[in-house]
């Protein structure tokens, strides 16, 4: 999106196992890299892709998580709760973790000009949890909020963008349908 709409601002948007990928895709991506005059990367002296490289990801203004994930290891111990069960146990040895509550315990608090996106997006993020999700419990949608707003820089609310905006809202009926497409738009559009 940054390179097909070059003029826009983004906002990221995740959904369930989505939520937790977008949270450490923000945990990796940087706003700038240290480099050198010559456009090099000082970490490893490769090229940077390019002069604007700070402008890149600073475009990206908001992050809109919806019953997000916490880890794959809470999900699959949430779905296979009965310790009898070899899956319980087997969570510790995915692959991939998706571990988005560690990520947003671990993204710096400084806003400085080599943080994470995370750092600079954590405290202005919008958090939609659902009851009655048949799949993600509210639990790990907390979990994320609980750990946004752990931080030690963590700001005093003066207005709506100066805290992580959670909204908690009961979905309809549906396996997949939380929430129907007009009171979504609506909700969203109002935040934004």
């Amino acid at each position: 999106s940054l390179r097909r709409y070059p003029n826009a601002s983004v906002i990221l948007y995740g959904h369930s196992l989505g939520g937790a990928a977008a949270v450490c895709l923000l945990s990796q991506l940087r706003d700038s890299l240290p480099h050198t005059r010559d456009g090099a990367n000082l970490e490893d002296n490769t090229p940077l892709p390019g002069a604007h490289v700070k402008d890149n990801y600073s475009r990206i203004k908001g992050m809109i998580l919806e019953n997000p994930f916490a880890s794959i290891p809470s999900m699959v111990r949430t779905l296979y709760p009965q310790r009898w069960l070899p899956y319980h146990y087997m969570a510790e040895l995915a692959w991939d973790r998706w571990d988005a509550v560690s990520a947003m315990k671990e993204a710096p608090s400084s806003h400085g000009e080599h943080a994470s996106v995370l750092a600079r997006l954590k405290h202005d993020m919008m958090l939609l949890l659902s009851e009655r999700d048949e799949l993600v419990p509210i639990s790990m949608g907390d979990a994320i909020w609980a750990a946004a707003v752990s931080s030690p820089s963590h700001r005093t609310p003066h207005s709506a963008g100066d805290y992580p905006y959670q909204l908690l809202m009961d979905p309809g009926p549906g396996p997949c349908d939380h929430y129907d497409a007009p009171q979504r738009r609506v909700v969203i559009h109002g935040a934004l």
